[in-house]
């Protein structure tokens, strides 16, 4: 069983994550650029909403690569065989 964060609080992070501070970071910075863009495009500004999707493509392969490199070797061979795509 797994334990319930109140409402508004985000629930305790696993030891793993929290040897990962930095994946957490990025992903923080990938939400904050959607919001940005989002406000940007709801204002009428669609030159500097494309400039922080702009930023996107390269904090995704960081966080792609890093959260690779926390695999364990054994998670990828039990890993089901799930064909690799684009996912939106």
């Amino acid at each position: 069983m797994t334990e319930q964060a109140p409402p508004g609080e985000s629930p305790s992070l696993p030891d793993r994550a929290a040897l990962h501070p930095e994946v957490f970071t990025w992903l923080n910075e990938a939400r904050r650029l959607f919001e940005e863009a989002e406000e940007r495009l709801e204002s009428g500004a669609v030159l500097p909403a494309l400039s922080s999707l702009a930023a996107v493509p390269p904090l995704h392969g960081m966080l792609m690569s890093r959260c690779s490199e926390m695999l364990d070797p054994v998670e990828i061979e039990d890993a089901p065989g799930t064909p690799n795509g684009l996912y939106l």
